[in-house]
């Protein structure tokens, strides 16, 4: 018989209890992981953390050792041992793990580090100073030179600072500048004419990729009408390459034919800034020499101020090889009717066969007036160069028998206000510009006479000529194969379309004062005095101010003590805004209070015996100032008295009118005037 009889009550609340163990089991075993997962989560994150911190300090100790700084903490760590022993340079770095268990920051987990010294040691490297280059002709230094002249070379000159023995070499590199810059490089340059009148380096040169030496023994005749740079860069021992320092620009000229040169004035070669060849205004510029670049010193010069030339610039479009248009400077001097030049008579220049070259432009002229002209000692004209009484531009001879041939182009010619480029001999050829050479046959003339000075512009005798001139060449004798060279040179400098004209200024490079502090008492007056440097810069117009005007005013450099206190004048150049200034002080006036004689002598000889005082000037701020010279007493009397007996009283009266300046504490300057005095001596 089947057993049907299910779980009795007791078996059933058995088994739920035993169920409920289990179950209970299971949910603290799992409460347990799934918190132990949230915790562990917790580590990861605050551990990535802390090693993104330590990374991040890492990376600024590097920074640090790179950047040539000591971070801070360096250690000195001591590894191995023995023979192996060394000692090593490092900074120990730490980050805490937040979230670590421990009270105590002793008790936290940390991620700890030690970045090593990994420096590469500085290597040092020579330097180089006062690089500078300069023409010669052989050995011989010189001003101006010529491509070519076989005989010139550039030479450098440097100064080399090594003072730990750590130099190797030098590299030396030589630039040109490109073409279109013909004016020297002057010394006060203004940086806006740097790039536009004058090349700017590197930017307007290129190198010269086979000069790798010290001077420039090679100079092609492509560097003629440009500029030349050097460069010298130290390198040390360790292969280290120091700072390179470039040179000033020299300038060779242009001219390509120098054989049978007797005279070449360049009006752009004129340094505007030496005083001993240009005068200047605050307008304008004038030539009192034009200085002959061609080695043979025939100089023009005037000394008379009424007659000396203006210098001008005139700035005209070069277009490059590549297309690109550039600006080109150049100067001339302007004769404005009775202003004129002269070169005093030398005998190397022989007339017999004399070619000039004239770069010249007219507007106005009377007949017969000269451009350039030579006259013998009774005023006849040796050769000349100019316009005859048909207003006809040409050349003039006149021989020994005075008998005279003139060759010219037709009337008014060279009157156009353009430039021209004239060229007359004395073998009786004149041209304007490129066209057809005008000849006049020289046969049974006798020989020209050799005396005379050379005038440019104005003369004596047939007055003047107003004319423009930027450049005037001689020779004595001339090809025609140089006849064309000279003229492709001077075509080529003088790109005279579209040109515009400028006046010459010597730059402002600076402004002093007289004083750099003064005092001054209230409601007085002193002038500050102003010097623009160099002494013949051209603009001279400077701007004062006061920092505090209720205090000081200033009007035109003179200073007014308006009210107790301090300020500072500043004057500040129009040209350049170059400034200098004057702490001013003002106090209250010290004024003289007394005078006390003192020292009361006699001096001279035995027969003619005088007395004498030293003057002390009392001022009210307690200050004494002795008059600086003994003072003759010029009245004295004697007063008899009683007293147990007759006896006498000496009296010195000190005259009235002497006059000097004393000096208070605070460097006030006191006049003062003394009244006559008594004294008991």
């Amino acid at each position: 018989m089947n057993n049907n009889k299910g779980l009795t009550l007791i078996e059933i609340i058995i088994a739920l209890a035993l169920l409920s163990i289990i179950v209970v089991g299971l949910l603290t075993a799992m409460s347990s992981h799934f918190s132990m997962m949230v915790n562990t989560k917790d580590i990861t994150e605050d551990v990535f953390l802390a090693q993104k911190d330590i990374e991040m300090q890492i990376e600024d100790v590097k920074d640090s050792i790179k950047d040539r700084d000591t971070p801070l903490g360096q250690r000195t760590y001591t590894l191995f041992s023995g023979s192996n022993q060394r000692t090593v340079k490092g900074y120990p770095r730490e980050s805490v793990i937040d979230g670590s268990s421990g009270e105590g920051s002793n008790n936290k987990r940390k991620i700890y580090t030690i970045v090593a010294e990994t420096r590469m040691p500085e290597f040092k490297v020579a330097k180089a100073s006062d690089v500078s280059i300069e023409l010669y002709n052989n050995d011989k230094k010189v001003l101006y030179g010529y491509t070519g002249n076989p005989s010139l070379n550039i030479k450098s000159s440097s100064r080399i600072s090594d003072s730990e023995n750590i130099h190797l070499m030098n590299i030396h590199n030589w630039y040109v500048s490109r073409v279109g810059f013909n004016i020297p490089m002057e010394e006060n340059t203004s940086e806006e004419e740097i790039g536009k009148k004058y090349p700017v380096f590197p930017d307007d040169y290129r190198l010269i990729s086979s000069e790798l030496g010290p001077n420039l023994y090679n100079i092609e005749p492509e560097y003629g009408g440009k500029h030349i740079i050097y460069t010298i860069t130290p390198a040390s021992k360790s292969g280290k390459m120091g700072t390179t320092v470039y040179s000033n620009p020299v300038f060779i000229p242009g001219l390509p034919v120098i054989k049978n040169l007797k005279l070449h004035l360049d009006a752009s070669m004129i340094i505007k800034d030496d005083p001993s060849l240009v005068r200047t205004t605050e307008t304008n510029a004038y030539v009192k020499k034009w200085q002959d670049i061609s080695g043979k010193s025939n100089d023009a010069i005037e000394e008379n101020e009424d007659k000396q030339p203006l210098l001008l610039q005139q700035i005209s479009i070069f277009e490059d090889k590549q297309g690109k248009r550039h600006d080109s400077y150049t100067r001339f001097l302007r004769f404005n009717g009775n202003q004129s030049l002269k070169v005093p008579h030398n005998q190397s220049i022989n007339l017999e066969n004399l070619t000039v070259f004239a770069v010249t432009r007219g507007t106005e002229a009377t007949a017969n007036k000269s451009i350039i002209s030579k006259y013998g000692d009774d005023y006849d004209s040796v050769w000349r160069l100019g316009w005859n009484e048909a207003d006809k531009l040409g050349f003039y001879i006149k021989d020994n028998w005075g008998r005279n041939k003139f060759v010219s182009v037709e009337s008014k010619k060279g009157l156009d206000g353009e430039w021209h480029i004239l060229r007359g001999s004395t073998v009786l050829e004149f041209q304007i510009d490129e066209n057809d050479v005008k000849r006049v046959s020289r046969d049974n003339y006798g020989t020209i006479k050799n005396f005379g000075n050379i005038t440019i512009g104005w003369d004596d005798k047939n007055g003047y000529s107003k004319v423009d001139i930027a450049e005037i060449i001689m020779y004595s004798d001339i090809t025609d194969d140089d006849i064309e060279k000279v003229q492709e040179y001077l075509t080529k400098k003088y790109r005279l379309e579209g040109s515009s004209v400028e006046p010459i200024k010597v730059n402002v490079r600076g402004v002093s004062l007289n004083k750099t502090e003064t005092v001054l008492p209230i409601n007085s007056t002193e002038t500050l005095l102003a010097t623009i440097k160099p002494a013949n810069g051209s603009n001279k117009n400077v701007i004062w101010e006061s920092s505090n005007p209720s205090v000081v005013s200033v009007n035109n450099g003179i200073i007014t003590g308006k009210s107790y206190g301090t300020a500072t004048i500043t004057v500040t150049t129009e040209d350049g805004s170059y400034q200098d200034s004057c702490e001013v002080n003002v106090v209250e006036p010290v004024k003289v209070v007394g005078y006390e004689a003192r020292n009361i002598r006699w001096e001279g000889s035995f027969w003619n015996k005088y007395l004498v005082a030293d003057i002390d000037v009392k001022l009210s701020d307690n200050t004494t100032y002795t008059h600086p010279n003994v003072v003759e007493v010029l009245k004295q009397k004697r007063e008899r008295y009683w007293d147990w007996g007759w006896k006498y009283r000496y009296y010195i009266i000190i005259p009235e009118g002497i006059t000097g300046t004393a000096t208070s504490k605070d460097d006030q300057e006191v006049p003062y005037k003394m009244p006559s005095k008594v004294y008991e001596h």
